[in-house]
C-alpha cells in the first residue's frame, strides 16, 4: 500500500525545516484578519470584504494536496515548478460552493487578474488562457477538488464560520483590494518561513497631532530666518496658518492652487495632519509627478515631520520606480526586499507607482494596495499626475478611494487645470473647494506680475544658436529640454566649449543626481553667476531653487509655467529683469522630438501667437490649454478605459494603463558586482540589497539606440512587462551625462 505523503505549505528552508500545510493556511488567514481589522473603520464593504478574502485564503493552496505536488514539495522529485497548478483546485471548490468572487482571488493569487466575466464564472474563464491553456488541469480540479477539500478540513480546523451570499456588480477596485490582502498575507507568510523578511510589519503610527507640532516648529524656524519684508514670504506664512487650521472639506477632497514658492510642501501636509487627527486616518501619502525628484521632498519631511527619537527611515517610506519582482522558484520564494510596500506611516511615491497600482492586474504591484484605505493623500503637481487619455479613469479611481475606502485627497498645483469642472469627468464633483482662496490669489497675482516675464523666440535654434542665446543673459541660467537626448546634447556641447555647466536628467544614477543637486545648491548659496544648469522636466516640480534667467524648449503651457517657477522664485525685487525664453530646437543638429508632446506644443504655439514682446502667463491660460488638449486626447479613450474597468477587464486595463511610455521605463545598473549580488540573491532566495540598487539605478529607453548596451538580469519576470525588469548597462557612463556619456561623452573628453 502506497504511503500517504505529508501535506506541506512550503519545502525546506535553509535550516532544513518544512512548513506544514495547515501552518501556512493559518498564517495567511491570521494576516488577512489583521489587515481587515486595520481597514475596517474605512471600508464601505464591511464584513463582506473580510469574508471574501478569508475564504479565499482558506483554500488558496488547496492544489498542494495533489500527490504530485506533495512529492515535489517534500523533495522526492525535482522540478522547477509544481506539476499541478495549485491555485485551480481552490478556485474550483469555491465556484461549486457559489463563491465566485473568492474564486477569482484564488485563481489570481499568483498569475494576477485576467479579463473576467462574473456572469459566466467557470474555471477556464477566470484564468488567462495565454498563461495556462491546459484544459487537463481544469478537469483534474473539478474531479478531485472536493476530495482534497475534505483532507483540507481535517488539517485546518479554523475556517470562516458565517456564510454570506456572493455580491454582484462590485467595482474592480474591490477585487484588487481583496486580492491585495490575500497576496500580501501569502507572500509575507512565505517570507517568514524562508527567513527572508525585510519589509517587517510596521508598528509605527501616524500620530498626526504630534507631527503637526513638529511641523509648526519647522515652519516657525523658516519664518524667523527669512526676509519678512518680502511680500512672497508673508503670503507663504499666511497660507501655512490658513491650511493648518482649516477644517476638513465635507466631500473629503479639495485643491490647493497656490503658485510657485508658496510652500505647498509644508502647508498641505499641515492641513492633512489636522484632517488625519479629526478622521483618525492611519497613513499619509505624498504623490509626486513621475518627472519629479522625490528626495528633496523627503529631506523636508525628515526635518519637519519626524518626532524626536524616531528613525526617519522607520517613519517615511520612499518608493521611486517600478522594479518589482515575482516569484523566482517553483515554490514561490519571494524576495521581500524587491517588493516595496506601503507600510510606513508616511509614504512618498510617484504618480507612476500610485496610479499604476490602483489600475494594476499584477500581484507584485497589487500586494501593497490594502495599505491605502483610511489615508490622507497629497497629489502634488496634480496637473501632471496622468496623461490626458488616462485622466478620466484615474480620477474615477480616486473618487472610489474617497467614497468606498475612507481616503481624503488634496490636489496641489501652481498651474491648476480644474479638470474636474469638465463635463467629461465625473458629475460627482463639478466644483472642489480650494485652500488657496480668492483673497490669496489676488495677492499672489500682483507678486507674480513683477517676478518674471516670458518671451518667445521665433527662430529654431541649433546647438550653436542656443548656446549663444543662453550666454547673452545674466546667470545663473536654467535651460530645460523636452528629452533626455536634447539635454545631454546641449550640455555636452557647452561643456566641451569650456563653459561651466551642470546637467540633471533621469539618465543619471540617483546618487549622482544627489551629488549634482548638492553642487547646484552650493553654487546658488554662494551666489555664483556665470554658470548654467541644463536639465529635463525633472526639475519642474519639487525643486526649491531659483535662477536669474531661464530657457524652455516649447512644451505645454503648464510645463512652461512650472519652469518659470524656478526663475526668480523668491521674487527678489532687485531681479526686475528675470526672463524665461521659450524656443524650438533644430531637429537637424542632434536634437530629437518627443512625439507625445506634439499636441501640447501646437496648443502652446497657438496661444503664444496672441502675445507680442514680453508677456505673463496666468491661471486662465493653463485651464484653456488643458481643455483644448484633453478634448482631443480623451474623445475616444475616456469611454473605452472606463468601459473596460466596469466590465472587470483587469488584464486589458492593467496592461494599457501606463503613466509613462514603456520606451522610457527600463531601470538599469552599471555596477557589475551589484548585478552579480542581485542575481545570486534571486537565485538563492536571499535578500536583494535594495537600498544599494536604488542608489545606483537609472532609467534607460527601451529603444534600439540602447539595445546593444543593455542586458536583462531578472529573467523570470513576466515577458509582457519588460519595463519592470532590471538591466545591466554595458555602455559608457559618467556622473555628468549618466548613460548618455556613451553617445555624447566625446564632446568634452
Amino acid at each position: 500500500m502506497k504511503k500517504k505523503l505529508r501535506a506541506l505549505g512550503h519545502s525546506k528552508n535553509k535550516q532544513g525545516k518544512e512548513q506544514l500545510y495547515e501552518e501556512h493556511i493559518d498564517g495567511v488567514c491570521t494576516r488577512i484578519d489583521g489587515y481587515y481589522h486595520e481597514m475596517k473603520p474605512y471600508c464601505r464593504y464591511g464584513s463582506y470584504l473580510h469574508y471574501t478574502a478569508a475564504i479565499a485564503g482558506d483554500v488558496h493552496d488547496l492544489g498542494k494536496l495533489h500527490e504530485k505536488n506533495k512529492e515535489v514539495l517534500q523533495g522526492l522529485k525535482k522540478a522547477l515548478a509544481l506539476p499541478f497548478h495549485h491555485s485551480d483546485a481552490g478556485a474550483s471548490t469555491l465556484i461549486k460552493k457559489g463563491f465566485k468572487n473568492a474564486a477569482l482571488l484564488v485563481a489570481s493569487h499568483h498569475k494576477g487578474l485576467c479579463n473576467f466575466l462574473l456572469k459566466d464564472c467557470k474555471l477556464r474563464n477566470i484564468r488567462d488562457k495565454t498563461d495556462y491553456g491546459n484544459t487537463t488541469v481544469e478537469k483534474v480540479s473539478d474531479r478531485y477538488a472536493l476530495t482534497w477539500y475534505k483532507e483540507h478540513r481535517g488539517l485546518v480546523k479554523s475556517s470562516p464560520k458565517k456564510l454570506m451570499k456572493d455580491k454582484k456588480s462590485l467595482p474592480s477596485l474591490f477585487y484588487r483590494m481583496a486580492l491585495s490582502m490575500l497576496v500580501d498575507a501569502d507572500h509575507s507568510d512565505t517570507g517568514d518561513h524562508y527567513e527572508n523578511i525585510v519589509a517587517e510589519e510596521q508598528n509605527f503610527k501616524l500620530r498626526p497631532l504630534e507631527r503637526l507640532k513638529v511641523l509648526d516648529r519647522y515652519v516657525k524656524g523658516k519664518w524667523s530666518a527669512c526676509n519678512k519684508k518680502l511680500a512672497l514670504n508673508k503670503l507663504r506664512n499666511d497660507l501655512y496658518k490658513y491650511c493648518r487650521h482649516h477644517i476638513p472639506f465635507p466631500k473629503n477632497k479639495g485643491v490647493c492652487g497656490a503658485g510657485t514658492g508658496l510652500g505647498k510642501t509644508t502647508s498641505i501636509p499641515a492641513h492633512l495632519l489636522l484632517v488625519a487627527a479629526k478622521r483618525k486616518s492611519r497613513k499619509m501619502f505624498y504623490v509626486g509627478p513621475f518627472t519629479n525628484l522625490l528626495n528633496q521632498t523627503v529631506e523636508v519631511f525628515k526635518k519637519a515631520l519626524v518626532l524626536p527619537g524616531e528613525n526617519p527611515d522607520d517613519i517615511i517610506g520612499v518608493h521611486h520606480h517600478r522594479v518589482e519582482y515575482n516569484l523566482t522558484k517553483y515554490e514561490g520564494i519571494y524576495n521581500m526586499a524587491a517588493t516595496k510596500l506601503w507600510r510606513h506611516p508616511i509614504t512618498v511615491t510617484t504618480a507612476v507607482q500610485f496610479f499604476e497600482t490602483l489600475a494594476s492586474c499584477r500581484t507584485s504591484r497589487l500586494r501593497k494596495l490594502h495599505e491605502l484605505p483610511g489615508s490622507v493623500i497629497f497629489i502634488d503637481e496634480s496637473h501632471t499626475m496622468l496623461p490626458d487619455h488616462l485622466l478620466a479613469l484615474g480620477y474615477e479611481l480616486l473618487l472610489e478611494l474617497v467614497r468606498d475606502w475612507g481616503c481624503y485627497v488634496i490636489f496641489g498645483s501652481g498651474t491648476q487645470t480644474d479638470f474636474w469642472r469638465m463635463k467629461r469627468f465625473s458629475p460627482d464633483c463639478k466644483d472642489i473647494p480650494d485652500l488657496f482662496t480668492r483673497e490669496f490669489a489676488k495677492k499672489y497675482s500682483k507678486i507674480e506680475d513683477t517676478r518674471i516675464k516670458y518671451s518667445a523666440i521665433k527662430k529654431k535654434l541649433d546647438r550653436r544658436a542656443l548656446e549663444k542665446a543662453v550666454l547673452t543673459v545674466p546667470g545663473p541660467r536654467l535651460v530645460v529640454l523636452n528629452t533626455v537626448n536634447n539635454a545631454a546634447c546641449i550640455a555636452s556641447y557647452m561643456r566641451g566649449r569650456g563653459h561651466t555647466v551642470e546637467h540633471l536628467s533621469t539618465s543619471m544614477r540617483y546618487d549622482d543626481i544627489e551629488k549634482t543637486l548638492k553642487r547646484i545648491f552650493n553654487r546658488l548659496k554662494k551666489k555664483q553667476k556665470n554658470w548654467t544648469l541644463v536639465a529635463t522636466a525633472i526639475i519642474e516640480a519639487g525643486m526649491d531653487f531659483s535662477f536669474m534667467n531661464g530657457f524652455r524648449e516649447i512644451n505645454s503651457i503648464n510645463s512652461i509655467g512650472q519652469t518659470g517657477g524656478r526663475v526668480n522664485r523668491e521674487c527678489n525685487p532687485k531681479n526686475t529683469k528675470s526672463r524665461l525664453y521659450i524656443f524650438e530646437t533644430d531637429q537637424n543638429d542632434g536634437f530629437n522630438e518627443n512625439y507625445n508632446f506634439r499636441l501640447r506644443v501646437q496648443i502652446a504655439k497657438d496661444e503664444f501667437k496672441k502675445f507680442r514682446g514680453l508677456f505673463n502667463i496666468r491661471p486662465e491660460h493653463f485651464v484653456r490649454a488643458f481643455k483644448k488638449s484633453v478634448l482631443e486626447a480623451i474623445a475616444f479613450n475616456k469611454d473605452e478605459y472606463i468601459k473596460k474597468e466596469k466590465a472587470t477587464q483587469f488584464r486589458d486595463v492593467g496592461n494599457e494603463f501606463n503613466v509613462i511610455d514603456n520606451e522610457g521605463a527600463l531601470t538599469a545598473i552599471q555596477d557589475v558586482k551589484l548585478i552579480r549580488s542581485v542575481r545570486k540573491a534571486m537565485a538563492e532566495g536571499e535578500r536583494i540589497p535594495w537600498r544599494e540598487v536604488h542608489k545606483q539605478c537609472f532609467r534607460i529607453t527601451g529603444s534600439k539606440k540602447t539595445e546593444q548596451y543593455r542586458e536583462g538580469v531578472t529573467g523570470n519576470l513576466d515577458p509582457n512587462q519588460e519595463s519592470e525588469q532590471l538591466y545591466l548597462w554595458k555602455g559608457a557612463y559618467d556622473d555628468f551625462l549618466g548613460y548618455y556619456a556613451q553617445f555624447y561623452g566625446h564632446y568634452y573628453k
